[in-house]
Parts: C-alpha cells; structure tokens; sequence
C-alpha cells in the first residue's frame, strides 16, 4: 500500500496507522479473508473481494481480488458465433475451467477433449476430425481451432469433455456428473466481395522479353476465395510490360468447389525497359485487386531456390499430404532467372551430414533437409522441413521391453511406456496419465502387463508383457501395477 497526498507525493506512513477493511462481492462471505498485522491478505474460502485502506480518514479505492474454488465447469466459447462456408475458413474456440461462480481457475493444468458433430476439427496433424483428445490445458485455458464446410446453412455442434487433471485419470466433475460443455457455429453463406491478384514471381527479367504468370481469384467476406459462382473479369496492365498476346482481357472466375479455382493470365516485360508492371483486375460490383511484378535485368543462372510454396508448409505430421515445395533458378542476386539450357533437376533428403538414400516417406518424426541440384552445376538449393509426431494411437513398453522374471528376493521392479502415433514415432503431448494393468492366469506363475492411456490409446498385441511370477504366487490377489501420475513410469 502506498499512500500519497493531493500532489502525488508519497508520504511516509506506517503500518499502524493503516486500517483495512475485506468485505464480499455478491454471494462472497466477507469471513473468509481478512488483512494480517503485517498487510498481507489471508484467504480461507474462495471468492471475490473488495480490499480498502485507510489513512487519515481517507480511504483508498478498492483492490478486488478473486480467488477461484475448486473446478466446478467447463466453459466453451468462441472468437466467433458462425463462419463463412468456404472449406477453409477456422474458428478458435476456448474452453475454460471455471469454478462454482464462474470464475477461472487458472491453476488448473491437465487435458481435455473436444468432439464436432461436423467433423471439422483441426487436429495436430493439421486435418479436419470429428474428435480430438488430450488437448493441453494451461492455466485453466485449453483452445482448439473449428474449420468451415463448404456447405451453407448448416451447424456445427462442438462438445469439450473428459477434462484431466495432470497428475490423476479421472475426469474432474461436479454433482451432476463429469465437467462438459458445448456450443454451436453456423456456416453462413459466401459473399463474393473483393478481387486478388497473385503474380507466379514478383519479378521478370526483361534482358529479352519474358513472361510471367498471374492468378486472379473472388474472394469472400472471409479473403477466402470463392468456391462457387461465375464472376466475369477485365484486365488491365500497366508500366514496363503488357498483357501477354495468350491471355484475354476479359476472362471468368468458375468456382470449382474448393478455395483452387481462379482465372489465369501472364504478363510480357519489355526488352530493356526497368520498371513497375502493374497488373488490375476488376468485375462488376466487386473491389478490384492488383499486384506489381518488378522488370529488372537480371545475371545469368547460378543458383538454385528451393521454399515450402505459399499453400504449403514446412512443418507436417506424420501421416498427413505432406509439403510442397517449388524450386526457381536465381542469378548472383536472388533474382528469378528463366534458364535456357533446360537443366534436370535432382532431388535428395539429408539428415544432418547423412542423406536418407532409402527416402523419406513423411512418416518418420524429425528434421530434414531437401537439396535440390541441377545438371548445369549451379548452386543447389536447400530447404529444411520437419516431420512432427501424428496422434497417440499406441502405449509402447521402453523398459523392459521383453519378458521378465519376478523374483521372490526381489519382488518389484520399474516399467517404462510412452505414447506413441500409428507410425511409432513417440508423441510429445505433456501431462497424459498412463494407467498399467495387470492379469494373472489362474493356476499359473505367469502374468500379463498391459497399458493404457488417459484416450483409450492401448498397448498393441504383441506389446503385451509376460511377466514370470514367484513360485506359488498365483492367486489373483498376488500381483498389483501402480501408475505414476502423469509420468512415463510405474511399479509393479
């Protein structure tokens, strides 16, 4: 607490001339928090309250402080109440714990999962799912992104449940029963509003004349191109080229069902001119777009460019459609350069200093890097990808991994398990509880371990393990497994 006088200025106080006053917001008992001799607060039950102080006979504006109970719901919101129906456009939806009066509990850590009536959910490896588990949840906050269909007037119903704390199984509930909420998303219909205009290159060479390539697309009132619907379209260039003699000045935009469609033109640079060449498009009762492509006059090919193209990604999951990635010839100065002599090309994968000479089928999790080189000996080209772990599909023993044997001067040992996806590589998703089981065959010294995770996920036949009990332990009371909360390890 500072006190100061009608100027600012602090003035010097001590602590028995403060006096302090707690009372309850709302339904908040004013008897569960109070101020210390020493000025600090206490609280003993949850709830909102008003803090003041007072000096002098002045008395300070309140401070209110919240303290969150126990979780008590799950809160499901999102940044927007519909979306546009263009098969690409995505929603972000938030689910937060909150307590009996509706407060966040922000030390609330653990998971949770999400289902869609639609199947639109974007899941880790960047696809569209009906469900989605194990979603991290940090600080009481958990977020997942909805995509749009292409299909207007419909809804989308999505389901937060099987919330986690780290540490244990079970899911958190109240007296109803286990924490869940939903809400619900319209896809409301496109509206053709703008025009965009995407040059294939943002340069040309004009050393002779030399084309370069254009898209036109409609776009919504998302910036998502249109996937349905015929706009007519005139074009229009300006500056140091011209509309190449292969393209029309009026075209049309067909959709074709996806965000894909788009008309198509190319523009020619002239010979020795340096400059801007301005490329308009436009159509009735819609904002026109534009783009500019620089005319300069450019080295001869010494490089090759390879990037992750501009719909694709660098990053992927193990499993998924993988990245696209387009390679240019540049000169000394990175410009794009039209190479003459028709080179081929070869692509190689490399790990490191190692290159990956059985390929790489983007199912194995790590960081790699693509090296493109051509036959005229220019410059390769590199880009580095990542392939990221799909979803837990898997429980898989680390250690020990085969049958063991339990001896009687040693009656308990430590395991070890990890999630993995459908391709083994092992998934990195924090705070999964991993329950161990076990099964003993009546009448025999041998018994089977299994694990399962906080989704269901189990360990795979084959990945059963036969443990060889003690002689004479083989009632079914004999043998127990232990989880480790949240960790990779159990007792048995």
């Amino acid at each position: 607490m500072t006190a100061t006088d009608s100027s600012g200025n602090v003035v010097n106080v001590s602590s028995s001339q403060i006096s302090y006053q707690v009372t309850g917001s709302g339904s908040t008992n004013t008897a569960g928090a109070f101020v210390s001799a020493s000025g600090e607060l206490v609280v003993t039950a949850p709830g909102t309250y008003n803090i003041t102080a007072t000096v002098g006979g002045v008395t300070s504006t309140p401070l209110v402080v919240t303290v969150p109970g126990a979780p008590s719901a799950l809160k499901l919101s999102a940044a927007s109440p519909s979306l546009v129906a263009d098969g690409s456009s995505t929603d972000t939806l938030t689910a937060t714990v909150v307590d009996a009066n509706g407060n966040p509990v922000t030390s609330f850590n653990g998971t949770v999962s999400f289902s869609d009536t639609n199947g639109q959910l974007v899941g880790a490896n960047g696809a569209p799912s009906n469900a989605v588990s194990g979603v991290s949840v940090t600080n009481g906050v958990a977020t997942i992104k909805v995509q749009a269909t292409a299909t207007p007037g419909t809804t989308d119903t999505i389901t937060a449940n099987n919330l986690v704390q780290s540490g244990t199984s079970t899911p958190v509930a109240n007296s109803g029963g286990a924490l869940s909420s939903n809400l619900t998303i319209s896809q409301t219909q496109q509206v053709a509003t703008s025009l965009s205009v995407t040059p294939s290159s943002p340069t040309v060479e004009n050393n002779a004349p030399s084309t370069d390539a254009f898209t036109v697309q409609v776009l919504d009132q998302a910036g998502v191109p249109m996937v349905s619907g015929v706009n007519t379209i005139n074009l229009s260039v300006s500056g140091a080229g011209q509309l190449s003699p292969t393209s029309q000045a009026t075209t049309a935009y067909v959709g074709n069902g996806t965000a894909t469609a788009g008309a198509s033109g190319s523009v020619t640079s002239e010979q020795g001119v340096t400059g801007s060449i301005v490329v308009t498009a436009t159509s009735p009762g819609l904002a026109s777009g534009s783009a500019t492509i620089q005319s300069l006059v450019v080295g001869s090919p010494a490089a090759i460019k390879a990037a992750a193209d501009k719909n694709s990604s660098s990053t992927f999951a193990a499993g998924s459609s993988g990245g696209v990635f387009d390679v240019s010839t540049v000169d000394a100065n990175g410009n794009t350069v039209n190479d003459t002599s028709n080179p081929t090309y070869t692509a190689t994968v490399w790990q490191g200093n190692t290159q990956i000479t059985s390929g790489v089928t983007a199912t194995v999790a790590g960081n790699y890097t693509l090296k493109v080189e051509s036959s005229d000996n220019l410059t390769a080209g590199t880009v580095n990808f990542q392939v990221t772990a799909g979803p837990a599909a898997k429980v898989v023993f680390l250690s020990p991994n085969a049958a063991v044997d339990l001896p009687i001067q040693n009656d308990s040992m430590t395991i070890q398990a990890e999630l993995q996806d459908s391709y083994g590589n092992a998934v990195t998703t924090t705070g999964v509880p991993v329950t161990f089981s076990v099964a003993e065959r009546s009448g025999q010294d041998v018994a089977t371990l299994s694990a399962t995770d906080a989704f269901g996920n189990a360990s795979p036949n084959g990945d059963v393990m036969q443990v060889t009990l003690p002689a004479g332990l083989n009632n079914p009371a004999g043998l127990t497994a232990t989880s480790t909360p949240g960790g990779r390890g159990g007792a048995l």
